[in-house]
């Protein structure tokens, strides 16, 4: 199995509310809807996915797993469980910060355009990093127009929009 199959498989059994298309999957991983296509019939040809046309429009194909599918990426991404595990050992000085730093550096990558875009706070036009300094929440987003700490950092808002910044 390739990586992005993987990738594809645990992105439908972590996020299975998302009403996941060839599209959308094209777009988070930075990949043509040809590539994308290619290793969602690879998966379909050995029986872990489904496609099945959306009620709400009947041209969207939604993308799903079978059960074995399911069983699978379970087993491919327990890896998560673990680092969950480990990190929520860190005391609740150390989760902020851990947050952060790999936010930044998430950020940095993607500037360097090593990684595709994310949808977290720190790529986000609606994201101002410590606009209320020396307070427990010292960013603000301009979309709720709230301040927020740290430990409220996204990595995948529904509500974000792409900072223009030069890359």
């Amino acid at each position: 199995m390739s990586p992005i199959q993987i990738q594809f498989l645990v992105a439908l059994v972590c996020q299975p509310e998302k009403q996941w298309t060839v599209g959308l999957l094209a777009q988070r991983y930075n990949l043509t809807p040809a590539t994308v296509s290619d290793a969602l019939t690879a998966l379909e040809n050995k029986e872990l996915l489904v496609r099945t046309r959306s009620e709400d429009n009947k041209r969207t194909v939604v993308l799903s797993l079978s059960t074995e599918g399911k069983r699978l990426a379970r087993k491919l991404g327990a890896w998560l469980n673990t680092l969950q595990q480990h990190v929520s050992e860190l005391d609740d000085e150390a989760k902020p910060l851990l947050l952060a730093s790999l936010m930044h550096l998430i950020a940095a990558f993607e500037k360097d355009g090593l990684i595709s875009t994310t949808h977290m706070c720190a790529a986000c036009t609606y994201f101002r990093p410590n606009a209320h300094p020396n307070t427990s929440k010292p960013h603000h987003c301009a979309y709720i127009d709230k301040p927020f700490g740290d430990a409220e950092l996204r990595i995948d808002c529904p509500d974000f929009q792409e900072a223009d910044v030069p890359k």
